[in-house]
């Protein structure tokens, strides 16, 4: 069995690993920022739960993609709920490492990965 042929019916959840890393990394350099978290003002408590828990965010927001998508390969017989929450919430998950590994790789050559916003707000 080639890599193709294995990979191919899950292009759904890769495509949420894609979109989601750009989503974190996007509400991480410029929503739910640092210093929005740590500054005082009303709203503070909503800003540093927000910054505390974005690597849990893609998870959370796979499992309600999953609720909305039920059985996103198409196998016979159907997928439940369930199992489409909890695929898509494990591609989120997977999306936090996966930025990381990239990251790293095109650091080591030379490489620095900056999101926009992101310089001066740490």
């Amino acid at each position: 069995m080639d890599a193709y042929a294995f990979l191919a019916p899950h292009w759904p959840g890769f495509a949420w690993v894609i979109i989601a890393m750009l989503i974190v990394q996007v509400l991480k350099g410029a929503v739910f920022t640092k210093l929005r978290a740590h500054k005082k003002q009303k709203t503070q408590w909503f800003w540093w739960w927000g910054y505390k828990v974005l690597p849990l965010q893609p998870m959370v927001l796979g499992a309600l993609i999953g609720l909305l998508w039920t059985d996103p390969e198409g196998a016979t017989p159907a997928w439940p709920r369930v199992a489409s929450c909890i695929y898509f919430a494990c591609f989120g998950g997977l999306s936090v490492w996966a930025f990381e590994v990239i990251k790293g790789l095109l650091k080591r050559r030379g490489i620095d990965l900056t999101i926009p916003g992101e310089e001066g707000r740490q």
